[in-house]
């Protein structure tokens, strides 16, 4: 068993939250500090959502923008010109 040396917070959650502590105390066996434990780990310690979705909206833009390039046959000076006048629409660097 790990050995916690930090503080300790107390805090209060609603009822609907209480539930589904309870009710994932019932299902792993874990207790319940050990689930509040887990829960806040994992929360601060993954990318949020939103960071998620802007990484995956970034990716597929530039994929598109490189398949486009492909598709309509530009080379690679037009391609980079094609790039920066995308970056100047978007006001950011998004396309190399």
């Amino acid at each position: 068993m790990a050995k916690f040396s930090s503080p300790t917070y107390g805090v209060s959650f609603t009822e609907d939250i209480d539930a589904l502590i309870r009710a994932e105390v019932s299902r792993t066996g874990l207790k319940k500090t050990e689930v509040v434990r887990n829960a806040a780990t994992e929360s601060l310690t993954q990318p949020s959502l939103s960071h998620l979705i802007e990484q995956l909206e970034l990716r597929m833009l530039q994929r598109n923008f490189e398949m486009n390039c492909i598709i309509v046959g530009l080379n690679e000076q037009q391609r980079q010109q094609a790039a920066q006048l995308c970056n100047d629409a978007f006001e950011q660097e998004v396309l190399a």
